[in-house]
């Protein structure tokens, strides 16, 4: 999972960073991917999904991408190992926005910064 996980990440996070968003098909193609391969925490995923979705609404800020990948981490991984990664991945959106002031952040380039630094922390990148 870690392979799978972290190359789709890189990839994602490339076109994010680039063009603010990422291609549809091939994204919800790499999530059932790894919905279907690896073994999977439902209640975690539509738990995750509904608050940080309920977020993005309120807040206008998050895409569906965005929602639909911390859902898929807390399905993969842990729930708590998802709420990790998010929390890293908000440290480091704070950081860019705070040196760099840019109109958008690609919060999937953070939030695979903060599963690679989850990942190196447990030894399983």
């Amino acid at each position: 999972v870690t392979f799978l996980l972290a190359s789709g990440l890189i990839i994602f996070s490339v076109a994010d960073w680039h063009e603010r968003t990422v291609p549809f098909f091939s994204f919800t193609g790499w999530c059932l991917t790894l919905l279907v391969c690896f073994p999977h925490d439902l209640f975690g995923m539509m738990l995750l999904a509904v608050m940080i979705g309920g977020l993005a609404v309120v807040s206008q800020g998050l895409g569906s991408a965005d929602v639909m990948l911390i859902a898929l981490l807390a399905c993969v991984l842990r729930l708590e190992a998802a709420l990790i990664v998010t929390l890293i991945a908000c440290g480091t959106a704070c950081l860019h926005w705070i040196v760099a002031r840019p109109p958008s952040l690609p919060m999937i380039s953070h939030l695979a910064a903060g599963y690679a630094c989850f990942a190196l922390v447990n030894g399983g990148l």
